[in-house]
C-alpha cells in the first residue's frame, strides 16, 4: 500500500475511542431523557383532548336529555325528531339513544364503526328516572390530533438531542479532549528522545494538574539523563587517566 495511510497513533486511538463512548453515553442520555419528557407531554395531551371530548359530550347529552324528560312525560316524540336529524348528521356522533324506563328506545341512531368515547345520563323529572341518555362520540379527531402530536414530538426531540449533542461534544472536545490530544502528543515526541517538549498548564483542574504532572515527568526525565551523560563523561574521564597510567608504566 502507498503511504498516503497512516494507521492512528495509540494517543490519537485512546482519544477517539473516549470521545466516541463520550459521544455514546451523551446520545443515550439525551434520548432517554427527552423520550421521557416527550412520553409525559404526550399522555398529557392526550388527557386534555379526552377531557375536551367528555365536556363536550356531557353538554350534549345533558340537553339531550332535558328534551327528553318532557317527551318521555307526554310521549310526543315529534319533540325529538330534530335532535334525531342532527345527531344522525353528526359525523363525530357514532351512536345514540334515547331509553325510556323499560329500556325501550324512543330516539335510536345506528351504531357506526370506530372507536368511541360513550356518555350517558339519567333523564330526570325531579327525582324520578324517567329513562336514559348515551351517546357514543368518535375519537378519531382525538386520534389524528395525538398522531401528528406524536411526529411534531419526534421531530423536535431529533431537533433538539442534535442541537445539545453538538454542544455539549464541542464543549467536552474542547475542555477535555484538547489537553489530552497535547499531552498525547508530547508523549510520543518524548519517546522519541525529544526532553525539550513542555505541555502549557493553562488551567487549575484536573487536566491542568495532568499538564503539570507531565512537565514535572520530563524535568525528571532531563535531570536523570544529566546525571548519566556526566557519570558517563566521567567513567570516560577515569578510563582515560587509567590507561595513560598503565602506558607509564609499560
Amino acid at each position: 500500500m502507498g503511504g498516503w495511510w497512516r494507521s492512528p497513533s495509540e494517543g490519537q486511538r485512546v482519544i477517539l475511542g473516549l470521545r466516541g463512548r463520550f459521544g455514546l453515553v451523551l446520545a443515550a442520555v439525551l434520548v432517554v431523557t427527552l423520550a421521557g419528557a416527550g412520553a409525559l407531554q404526550y399522555r398529557q395531551h392526550q388527557r386534555g383532548l379526552l377531557e375536551i371530548l367528555e365536556r363536550r359530550g356531557a353538554e350534549q347529552v345533558r340537553l339531550l336529555a332535558n328534551r327528553a324528560a318532557g317527551v318521555l312525560m307526554t310521549n310526543d316524540l315529534t319533540q325529538l325528531a330534530h335532535y334525531e336529524a342532527e345527531l344522525a348528521k353528526d359525523n363525530d356522533v357514532l351512536y345514540a339513544a334515547v331509553v325510556d324506563q323499560q329500556g325501550r328506545p324512543v330516539l335510536e341512531i345506528p351504531r357506526r364503526p370506530g372507536e368511541a368515547l360513550e356518555v350517558s345520563r339519567p333523564v330526570q323529572a325531579g327525582t324520578e328516572t324517567l329513562g336514559m341518555v348515551r351517546i357514543a362520540f368518535s375519537t378519531a379527531k382525538v386520534r389524528e390530533e395525538l398522531r401528528r402530536a406524536a411526529r411534531d414530538l419526534v421531530g423536535q426531540g431529533l431537533i433538539t438531542i442534535l442541537i445539545l449533542l453538538a454542544t455539549v461534544y464541542g464543549a467536552f472536545a474542547r475542555l477535555t479532549i484538547a489537553p489530552i490530544r497535547r499531552v498525547a502528543t508530547a508523549t510520543q515526541r518524548l519517546a522519541a528522545g525529544d526532553l525539550r517538549e513542555a505541555v502549557p498548564v493553562e488551567r487549575q483542574d484536573e487536566m491542568g494538574r495532568l499538564a503539570a504532572a507531565f512537565n514535572q515527568m520530563v524535568a525528571s526525565l532531563r535531570a536523570l539523563v544529566g546525571e548519566v551523560q556526566r557519570a558517563g563523561l566521567q567513567v570516560s574521564s577515569a578510563s582515560a587517566e587509567i590507561l595513560a597510567a598503565s602506558e607509564q608504566h609499560a
